[in-house]
């Protein structure tokens, strides 16, 4: 199942388009990817590696900001000397009704379908998730125009009081649908908001097996609505 969220990020990432995402190397342990408009290079861990390849290696040593996302947790200490680690939760949804969050009249969720929408979704992830590197918010440097037709890619918008409140995206690579940026502003928090815009991304893929990975506080939440943990996952960054 962590290989079922390894092989999704891989997709998501690549699905954005050649413009936002380029291939440094893919191979069936790990994806390596460079991200032009934010400088960064992204790698993700297909199987449970206790040291990185050394082409990965070859690859990270070259500096510059870095992420790799291991979904295993099996990566060993010496292979991450360095970076700042957050410890996540890989967690899994079978495919099942969705239980629908209260309605609010206050409360408006749609499936992202303009250049408008879309920079209120992405703006939402970066100051709620929070993605602090992208701060001051810059149009496209987290999803792209090229989101708003990338196969398989739903983005989700909540507007409370016709104010953007909540956001988060979906992806289908075709064998699993992933869960990305679950993110509610900070003046936003309390409502329920979240748990609402993730329903109804949720009820879009009801009939189709869901995968992501939680910080400690958003475990309750998925909990709530179906998930069960899978395996513990860490995160790795270098600025």
């Amino acid at each position: 199942m962590p290989g079922s969220y390894a092989d999704n990020a891989a997709a998501l990432w690549t699905g954005l388009g050649p413009d936002h995402t380029e291939v440094l190397h893919d191979a069936p342990e790990a994806v390596v990817l460079r991200i032009p408009r934010r400088g960064l290079v992204r790698t993700v861990l297909r199987d449970p590696l206790e040291e990185l390849p050394g082409t990965v290696r070859g690859i990270l040593d070259a500096g510059g900001p870095r992420v790799v996302e291991d979904p295993f947790g099996a990566l060993g200490d010496a292979w991450t000397t360095g970076a700042e680690t957050a410890d996540l939760t890989v967690m899994a949804r079978p495919p099942a009704p969705v239980r629908p969050a209260p309605p609010k009249a206050d409360l408006e969720i749609v499936r992202v379908a303009d250049r408008r929408a879309l920079e209120e979704a992405e703006s939402t992830i970066v100051y709620g998730f929070p993605y602090r590197d992208l701060w001051p918010y810059t149009p496209g440097l987290l999803l792209p125009p090229e989101a708003l037709d990338a196969p398989g890619l739903r983005v989700w918008l909540a507007r409370r009081q016709r104010v953007p409140a909540a956001a988060c995206c979906t992806y289908d690579d075709g064998a699993t649908v992933g869960v990305y940026w679950v993110a509610t502003l900070p003046e936003q928090r309390g409502r329920g908001i979240a748990r609402a815009v993730l329903a109804a991304a949720l009820a879009d893929h009801q009939d189709r097996e869901v995968v992501l990975t939680a910080t400690p506080a958003g475990v309750p939440l998925y909990a709530d609505l179906g998930f069960g943990e899978v395996s513990g996952a860490r995160w790795h960054s270098w600025r």
